[in-house]
């Protein structure tokens, strides 16, 4: 680690570490003179695609400002490595969240932070970008009231769907990008070409073990999970968890599409499938390939309103 609990970097003096990998490390630090607190994250190894898909993830964060996404205040040089001031989010992530206090939530619980999810992955994609790394891991829950507010983290594979994009120069044609397990099969063949519908794909297997605590395609060998990511063989969502409505069920599944024009055309869509009636913004520069709309929601079905969490 670069810092330790104690150092001052500019008017910030670091009070905790909280994690760090070949290329990055992050740090819990307070304001000096106002007292606040962010969370630092320090790029360690400033090699040239690293430094500039590190400076496309702060323009990325800075232009979105919203409540489900962690946002950024600003940035700084740690011994001239290039470091960005981020929202501090104090609570679990989703992944740590699902394998406790979440064993024992309701489904409606969890159908609200699938909302919060969603909302905050329109906001990207209304912006025109593509998060490409959905995973429950890089999905934080911040305790808000007596509610939890999950806030969307870590968009360093993003993708910029505007022709002078940054972060598509930096991925190369047929290279595969993500994590695997909740990465598109489109996006395992070549990571450069996809639109917001890859990250459609993510959020089904997201939605896919919130509701039923298991994740839709296990498994750590590349190619079986893309082999039946492709065919569809997931065990059906129905029955791990029998209590869900059915067009919750079906939305789910039809987020898991190998093919993307027949998944659900944007977050809306899925919001909708989810029982939740409000209007998310649409994708920007969405795919000229036509997309198949996914079954609508039955007859008679109440639609809920998305739950508000005011500033």
């Amino acid at each position: 680690m670069i810092l330790s609990i104690g150092d001052r970097v500019a008017a910030y003096e670091v009070q905790q570490v909280l994690g760090g990998g070949a290329a990055g490390e992050v740090y819990a630090v307070r304001d000096v003179g106002s007292g606040a607190h962010f969370a630092l994250k320090v790029l360690i190894d400033p090699t040239l695609v690293n430094s500039r898909r590190f400076q496309a993830e702060a323009g990325i964060l800075t232009r979105l400002q919203h409540r489900n996404v962690v946002r950024c205040h600003g940035f700084l040089s740690v011994r001239g490595n290039p470091a960005m001031l981020l929202e501090l989010a104090t609570g679990e992530d989703l992944f740590t969240w699902l394998r406790g206090e979440g064993l024992t939530s309701t489904v409606d619980e969890r159908l609200d932070l699938l909302a919060g999810i969603l909302r905050g992955v329109a906001a990207a994609h209304a912006e025109g970008i593509v998060h490409r790394d959905l995973k429950p891991a890089n999905v934080l829950l911040v305790q808000w009231g007596t509610d939890l507010r999950p806030k969307v983290a870590d968009f360093g594979l993003a993708k910029l769907l505007a022709p002078d994009e940054l972060v598509g120069h930096l991925t190369r044609t047929n290279t595969a990008l993500g994590t695997i397990g909740y990465m598109a099969p489109e996006q395992s063949l070549d990571a450069k070409r996809v639109d917001h519908r890859a990250d459609l794909w993510s959020i089904g297997c997201i939605a896919y073990e919130v509701l039923s605590s298991s994740p839709a395609f296990p498994g750590e060998q590349w190619v079986q999970v893309l082999n039946n990511s492709m065919a569809r063989r997931f065990a059906p969502l129905q029955g791990l968890e029998p209590d869900l409505p059915s067009q919750v069920v079906r939305i789910v599944e039809a987020c898991l599409e190998p093919d993307p024009a027949h998944r659900p055309k944007d977050c809306g869509e899925v919001a909708r499938g989810l029982g939740f009636d409000e209007e998310l913004p649409a994708p920007r520069r969405a795919a000229a390939v036509p997309v198949a709309p996914a079954e609508a929601p039955a007859r008679g079905v109440a639609l809920r309103t998305l739950p508000v969490d005011e500033e």
